[in-house]
């Protein structure tokens, strides 16, 4: 395949071509034939890099086997083959039925040549088209799976880019947030006691920049990455400890066995309710109360998150990339989510169905 994609494909044709040339004109005793020979399969081989020009070289090579005795074995005829597929190795259409019209009609004149007054000649020139017609279709494979090639590395691109973006507003654009958030409070209620927890924000804002950076130039990252809760009880208590430590008044309410959610569905869950944490330090006035709901049933795993929505900051619209990065990211296993006003309250609430809660682990 890697010589398929260098372009070098044509040349080991062309040489596979002379060395059967030169085996059977040695055998043959026929030097005039194999110089002919080994000149179309070179016409053959320049194709890569002279297109055009070698296709009208090795043309003229093929004229020159009209004026030979009918009695000699000849194979350079086959190299007219080679131009036909790279062309269409080259996604070159219009080179391609150029140069496969005009080989057919000398090679069916060849043929006429050696079989001159009987049909036969229609056979071979049946025959070359045949041919011809494999040689299109294999260039329409390649260039059909070297398109595929691309939109795949395409797609992979793309997909970096949203794994990023999702990545960075879920560490350094929530953490800056969340900075915001206290800065106003601080200019709102002058207090002293406010400035640690600046401090803090600010230290770990830089931590997460830190750590992306250095994940965006060596791609492993992991001596940096926080250590995420393993279960999702230790998630719903590090959550209610955030939120408590922002001044909230914290209800969590919770039924069935958390501790049976899988491992790697936690491992999911962590960015998306710190999506939700974050909509309530967003949306909720500073030292309201808020609840957690959760429950896990036979039918799978309900999170209900909910806040009132304080009156200085009903008007606020955040940005919908978190909750986006936050439905991409429930999407693989099968869970859902959704975040909207109703009345004065705010309420975020992440659903996972039964199989992805079977199947993980």
């Amino acid at each position: 395949m890697r010589i398929l994609s260098s372009g070098r494909l044509e040349m080991v044709l062309s040489a596979l071509l002379a060395a059967l040339v030169v085996f059977v004109g040695w055998r043959t005793a026929n030097p005039e034939a194999m110089i002919r020979d080994l000149l179309a399969c070179v016409a053959a081989g320049c194709v890569v890099r002279w297109p055009r020009l070698a296709t009208m070289a090795l043309g003229l090579i093929l004229l020159t086997f009209l004026l030979t005795p009918r009695e000699w074995v000849t194979f350079g005829e086959y190299a007219a083959l080679i131009p036909v597929l790279s062309a269409g190795m080259r996604g070159d259409r219009r080179q391609r039925t150029v140069t496969a019209a005009a080989y057919l009609v000398l090679l069916t004149a060849l043929q006429y040549h050696d079989y001159p007054g009987d049909l036969l000649f229609l056979y071979g020139g049946m025959v070359w088209a045949i041919l011809f017609a494999v040689m299109w279709l294999l260039g329409d494979v390649f260039t059909a799976y070297r398109k595929a090639q691309q939109d795949a590395a395409q797609l992979a691109l793309a997909q970096q880019r949203i794994a990023l973006a999702r990545d960075l507003h879920d560490t350094i654009m929530r953490s800056l947030t969340r900075l915001s958030l206290r800065v106003q409070l601080a200019e709102a209620e002058p207090d002293p006691g406010v400035l640690p927890s600046v401090a803090e924000a600010l230290h770990q804002t830089a931590t997460e920049l830190r750590w992306m950076l250095t994940l965006l130039r060596d791609g492993d990252a992991a001596d940096l990455d926080p250590v995420q809760p393993r279960t999702l009880s230790a998630l719903l208590h590090t959550t209610r400890a955030n939120l408590e430590h922002g001044g909230f008044e914290v209800t969590l309410t919770s039924e069935g066995g958390l501790d049976n959610v899988p491992t790697s569905v936690t491992r999911v869950l962590c960015p998306v309710v710190a999506e939700a944490e974050a909509n309530i330090e967003r949306h909720a006035q500073p030292g309201s109360p808020c609840a957690m709901i959760i429950s896990v049933t036979d039918t799978g795993l309900d999170m209900v998150f909910i806040n009132t929505v304080g009156t200085a900051r009903s008007g606020r619209k955040g940005s919908a990339l978190g909750l986006l990065g936050a439905t991409e990211r429930l999407a693989p296993i099968g869970g859902t989510l959704s975040a909207n006003q109703e009345g004065t309250r705010w309420v975020t609430r992440i659903v996972v169905p039964v199989p992805a809660m079977q199947t993980s682990g």
